[in-house]
């Protein structure tokens, strides 16, 4: 059993020695394959990640048409007064927010 065995891996290692490229173009195949395989699924998932982006895009886009952007009622700024972080005053023709 072991010569049948021997004469097996002669002819492969023979084969292989007449036909160098025959075992490149069998993986080449088989790796253009995988690659296509690959390719599609990325593919895919790159437009299941758009399709989700574009819903959360649509949904911000709404509720930020939905709610009118205000300001604050501003009072008008007095020397003596206190103007917390955030409250908006008038003076002098301008109007301003407190920062700190």
């Amino acid at each position: 059993m072991d010569a049948w065995y021997a004469a097996i891996d002669q002819r492969i290692t023979q084969w292989l020695v007449t036909e160098p490229n025959a075992l490149i173009d069998a993986t080449g195949a088989a790796m253009g394959r995988i690659r296509a395989q690959l390719r599609d699924e990325l593919k895919r998932v790159i437009e299941e990640e758009r399709r989700a982006f574009e819903a959360k895009l649509v949904a911000l886009e709404q509720r930020l048409k939905a709610v009118p952007g205000k300001l604050p009622v501003s009072k008008i700024w007095r020397p003596e007064s206190v103007t917390y972080e955030g409250e908006v005053v008038s003076y002098d023709g301008s109007l301003y927010q407190a920062r700190d």
